[in-house]
């Protein structure tokens, strides 16, 4: 894919596939990711969060 249709096929990701699960253990793995990565305002201290719990990310919307 190119880089200008990466961009313009792009959408923000507020909607997602209720059948798709993802674990901890899928989880886990990006995290340690995200530590190493550069970021804008150093945001390297950033603290996620993970909602796993459908009742719990319903009442979040």
């Amino acid at each position: 894919m190119e880089f200008n249709e990466l961009i313009e096929t792009r959408h923000s990701a507020n909607n997602f596939l209720e059948d798709v699960q993802i674990t901890v253990i899928d989880l886990e793995p990006i995290f340690e990711d995200i530590k190493l990565a550069p970021s804008a305002f150093n945001l390297q201290h950033a603290e996620y969060k993970v909602v796993l719990e459908k009742d719990l990310k319903e009442r979040l919307c």
